[in-house]
């Protein structure tokens, strides 16, 4: 990802961060859960398999609570071209 723009707030600049963090992180989760599902098909592991599944809602989760986030930043910010398309694109 980009980085992120100093902004006059830092408290703005706080929160874009945190939803930048959030993301990078949801990735994280997201690429162990696919190598882990990979190994469960291709090992026949379903015990691997049904992990996967369960470990899901923290990928959920954590997807719920970045859409919050920028929603609040959204309403409470306004920002401005770049940000905005930060904001909307995650």
């Amino acid at each position: 990802m980009e980085p992120i723009h100093t902004h006059i707030s830092r408290q703005y600049n706080s929160e874009l961060e945190d939803i930048r963090a959030k993301v990078l992180q949801m990735g994280g989760l997201v690429e162990q859960q696919i190598e882990e599902a990979l190994n469960a098909l291709v090992k026949g592991d379903v015990a691997l398999g049904e992990a996967v599944i369960m470990d899901d809602t923290k990928v959920n989760r954590l997807e719920v609570a970045i859409d919050e986030e920028c929603n609040q930043i959204i309403a409470r910010r306004q920002p401005a071209a770049g940000d905005l398309r930060l904001v909307a694109a995650v």
